[in-house]
């Protein structure tokens, strides 16, 4: 008896052939038989086909358990193009590095998020809610460097960049950096109070830099009123003591 996420993997292969594309290899989780697989995205056996490697369409399938979803742990991992199906997730962890082609989210439906928690994806190409879903990308605390971004933002896809992430992208990426910076589908550390997107264009040729910012605080005007009248007193005591 096939399981679903059988049936789901040979339907997404029939209309990924139907639209003329190649796919490749898909993501089972060594089947997510007991005790399951070990959610380690350079294990061969948790790939219908097999690990993906340079050229090699990677196409994550959706999963009802997120406990199923690849993580990248460890570095020298490639595809070609990286697809997350309609509930898919992928994780970066601290050590991972992958390189790929294109990362695709949003093709055939809500994608889940792509979060960069610590190591490095290297892609040619971030199209972010391809077909018009949602597809986000997190950088949490790890580091994201692409040649090209396109964000799709109609399906509320959109990039998120934590306080110890950056995003590197090509220079001829900045206006659109500055658009979409503007209209909130590029933000810092999940819209929170007193952050912002530093966009740095100096630092390295060529390329253009997102880090997450937090604002200074400016003291309100009665706190300037405060601080100084403590100063005064501070200072009026020290006299005194001299005095004395």
């Amino acid at each position: 008896m096939k399981t679903n996420h059988q049936i789901l993997s040979f339907t997404l292969a029939l209309f990924i052939s139907a639209s003329g594309l190649r796919a490749d290899v898909y993501w089972n989780n060594n089947n997510s038989q007991a005790p399951g697989g070990d959610r380690n995205w350079a294990n061969s056996s948790n790939w219908l086909g097999g690990a993906p490697s340079s050229g090699i369409t990677a196409i994550i399938n959706p999963w009802d358990i997120p406990a199923n979803f690849p993580i990248v742990s460890t570095s020298g991992n490639t595809a070609g193009s990286i697809y997350l199906a309609a509930n898919s997730a992928l994780r970066i962890a601290s050590q991972g590095v992958l390189t790929a082609g294109n990362l695709i989210t949003g093709q055939w439906g809500n994608s889940g998020v792509v979060d960069v928690s610590g190591g490095q994806l290297n892609v040619g190409g971030i199209y972010l809610g391809n077909g018009g879903y949602d597809g986000k990308l997190n950088i949490s605390a790890g580091v994201v460097a692409a040649d090209y971004l396109s964000i799709n933002t109609g399906g509320g896809a959109a990039v998120n960049i934590g306080s110890t992430g950056s995003f590197t992208l090509a220079v001829s990426n900045l206006a659109n950096v500055n658009y979409w910076i503007a209209n909130n589908a590029i933000f810092a550390e999940n819209k929170a109070s007193g952050w912002s997107v530093n966009v740095d264009t100096t630092t390295q040729s060529g390329k253009v830099i997102l880090t997450a910012v937090s604002a200074t605080a400016i003291p309100e005007p009665s706190t300037f009123g405060t601080f100084g009248l403590g100063l005064m007193l501070l200072a009026g005591a020290k006299v005194m003591r001299r005095r004395v």
